[in-house]
C-alpha cells in the first residue's frame, strides 16, 4: 500500500519502517540525511528501512528539482559574479555541494557524496522545462482526483 502523502521530509520511509505502507515518494537528499545519522539513529533505521528506486521513465529519464544562477544585467561586479558561478560548478565546489546536503552534482562527471551513489546513476530527463510546464494543469487535477496530498 502506497503512503497517503510524501511530506518532503522522512515521513515515508517512517511508515514504511512502521508498516503503515510498502512504498513512498522523497527526495533522495532525505534518504542521504536520514542513512548518514545526521538526523539521529531513529533516522538511520528509517533509511535503513527502504530501499531507494529511481524512477527512468520510458522516453526519457528521472525529474529533478531545477536550480539556477543568473548575474543581473545591472551587475555592478558582473567579472566577479561570472567567477562566482564558474567556481560552483567547479569540480571541487560541487563535491562540497554534493557531501554537504546530499544532492546529486550538477556537473556531469562530478563525484556523488558516497551514500547517493549507492542509489544508483540518475538518468536525468532531458525534456525542457516548456514541455513538462504545458502538463502542470493536468498533473495538478490528477494529484487532487487521487488525493495524494491527503
Amino acid at each position: 500500500m502506497p503512503c497517503k502523502a510524501a511530506g518532503g521530509d522522512c515521513d515515508g520511509a517512517k511508515d514504511i519502517l512502521g508498516g503503515i505502507c510498502d512504498i513512498a515518494i522523497a527526495n533522495s537528499y532525505y534518504v542521504g540525511l536520514m542513512r548518514s545519522g545526521k538526523g539521529g539513529e531513529e533516522q538511520v533505521a528509517w533509511g535503513n528501512a527502504i530501499k531507494v528506486i529511481l524512477p527512468t521513465f520510458k522516453d526519457g529519464g528521472t525529474q529533478v528539482n531545477v536550480s539556477g544562477a543568473a548575474v543581473a544585467k545591472n551587475a555592478p561586479n558582473k567579472a566577479e559574479a561570472v567567477k562566482l558561478l564558474e567556481y560552483l560548478v567547479s569540480d571541487e565546489a560541487q563535491k562540497i555541494y554534493a557531501e554537504a546536503n546530499f544532492e546529486y552534482p550538477v556537473k556531469a562527471g562530478a563525484a556523488a557524496d558516497p551514500i547517493v551513489a549507492s542509489f544508483g546513476e540518475l538518468k536525468i530527463d532531458p525534456k525542457p522545462l516548456t514541455e513538462i510546464v504545458s502538463h502542470r494543469k493536468q498533473a495538478s487535477e490528477l494529484v487532487d482526483k487521487v488525493g495524494f496530498d491527503n
